[in-house]
């Protein structure tokens, strides 16, 4: 290792500081709170935070692991990083091209992923997020019992993310462990979310979700019969949802059989394809639930809005409580999507308007 001057170990971290843009002298290592690392940057990492004379490791709060191109980080540079306390996050991004055997091989091995994970969870009281997201040019099938196996390091999460993958059925997956606390599911698989509905359920104690991103679309009976039983079982606490794109007939599927588990559902979130039924739509969503939010994502374009039917849907007695009405257009370009509400849409919206909902 290279033994860094302690000037030069001030100024790298000035230079970091620099690009924060604050003056506040108290917020200067603020910068260290959210670290990327792939297998080169663990490496320049783990000499500037050996070099410091500052405990580098307490600021950071998010940590993401990058595997690129078939990579990943070398373990013992990996075991030096163990040590944070005040870890809230922890995600693992999968870019590139990757083989599938070598991916599940990585993330399933005691002596790779597992063992970092159960370490950044017994040093830091605070994690309570974990996200695994791949991004990878064909679309990889991860078996379940890899994904449990994952979870199971880190049992005392609340959040935890699932992003652009297959799930494939596994055998010996019943869980000795619990999550306790898991209150925020964001499930955006490809194929077979029900597989992860149907091992939830095997959990001793089952998780009483409060938000629910359900961004993979139901399409068999069969998998509808496997989630609709978890929210018989534990819907009550559901609070804000997210679908992917809907069709009038599935969001009616929804409102049958599933919706009338979740009393306390209050925010909603979905996209949709024809911007002509958007009424249609909202007259689907229940008026037993007290709706408090609505945003509606249209996935192809915003012409065909039938303004004046929206404002008088908007003015049903079911969206009396609602204080927040947004729509926005798909737009890749655009973080979060083109805003469709503006000053001209106001106009054409005045009941809406009036009340102050629409964002």
């Amino acid at each position: 290792m290279v033994e860094l001057a302690q000037e030069l170990v001030e100024r790298i971290i000035d230079e970091c500081w620099s690009l924060v843009g604050s003056r506040e002298k108290s917020m200067k290592y603020h910068h260290f709170s959210m670290v990327s690392l792939d297998r080169r940057k663990l490496r320049s990492f783990v000499k500037l935070m050996e070099s410091s004379p500052l405990p580098l490791l307490s600021f950071i709060r998010n940590l993401s692991l990058s595997l690129v191109e078939g990579t990943v980080p070398e373990a013992a540079l990996l075991a030096r990083i163990h040590p944070c306390p005040n870890l809230t996050r922890i995600g693992i991004f999968v870019v590139g091209n990757w083989r599938g055997p070598l991916l599940v091989s990585w993330l399933d091995s005691n002596q790779s992923l597992h063992a970092h994970l159960r370490a950044w969870h017994d040093e830091s009281p605070t994690l309570s997020c974990l996200d695994l997201k791949v991004y990878t040019y064909t679309t990889p099938t991860i078996p379940l019992r890899t994904i449990t196996n994952i979870i199971s390091c880190v049992p005392g999460i609340k959040s935890l993310r699932m992003v652009g993958f297959v799930i494939s059925a596994s055998t010996d997956t019943n869980p000795s462990f619990t999550l306790p606390r898991l209150e925020t599911l964001d499930l955006h698989v490809s194929k077979r979310a029900d597989l992860f509905f149907s091992w939830m359920q095997t959990l001793p104690t089952l998780p009483a979700l409060k938000s629910l991103k359900f961004l993979t679309p139901l399409i068999k009976n069969v998998e509808w019969a496997v989630v609709v039983p978890y929210f018989e079982r534990a819907g009550e606490g559901l609070q804000s949802l997210e679908l992917c794109e809907v069709s009038p007939e599935n969001l009616l599927k929804f409102k049958k059989q599933i919706w009338r588990y979740t009393p306390n559902l209050r925010n909603i979130e979905f996209s949709i394809r024809d911007p002509s039924k958007l009424v249609k739509f909202l007259m689907i969503l229940p008026a037993s639930l007290r709706w408090n939010t609505i945003d509606i994502e249209f996935t192809a374009h915003g012409e065909g809005i039938l303004w004046r039917n929206l404002d008088t849907a908007l003015a049903d007695p079911r969206f009396l409580h609602l204080t927040r009405f947004t729509l926005k257009l798909r737009d890749f370009d655009i973080p979060g999507g083109k805003p469709m509400i503006t000053s001209e849409t106001k106009f054409r919206l005045p009941l809406a308007s009036a009340r102050g909902i629409l964002d």
